[in-house]
């Protein structure tokens, strides 16, 4: 699976998920740590209204996910343990990949007590 690949596999979980026919923007936010991946996402109508999407619209994008931070982060550049993914109703798309140190240190606490 191609980086393409994989952004158009969250554009069309996104477009899936919402039921407003006019919505704003779709947001997808990925928290990826080593063997997991969370998903939380929702989506804006034409009057700014947020609407929650459930989570398991998108367990299907797992794999994705771990595999796109495998791809990004390869050679041990552009850490990211968060992703948030936008979706504009004209297809367009915006990503921010985002390094959250108090996250990891918290899990690299709680592996080192185990």
């Amino acid at each position: 699976m191609t980086v393409n690949d994989i952004y158009l596999s969250f554009g069309e979980a996104l477009h899936e998920s919402t039921v407003d026919e006019d919505w704003k923007s779709a947001h997808l936010f990925i928290l990826c740590l080593e063997g997991t991946a969370r998903f939380n996402a929702h989506y804006l109508n034409i009057k700014d209204e947020k609407t929650s999407i459930k989570a398991r619209n998108f367990s299907k994008l797992y794999e994705s996910v771990h595999e796109l931070h495998a791809i990004t982060t390869e050679g041990g550049h552009n850490r990211w343990n968060r992703l948030e993914f936008t979706l504009f109703p004209d297809f367009k798309f915006d990503m921010k990949f985002i390094w959250d140190q108090e996250l990891q240190d918290e899990v690299d606490g709680y592996n080192r007590q185990m």
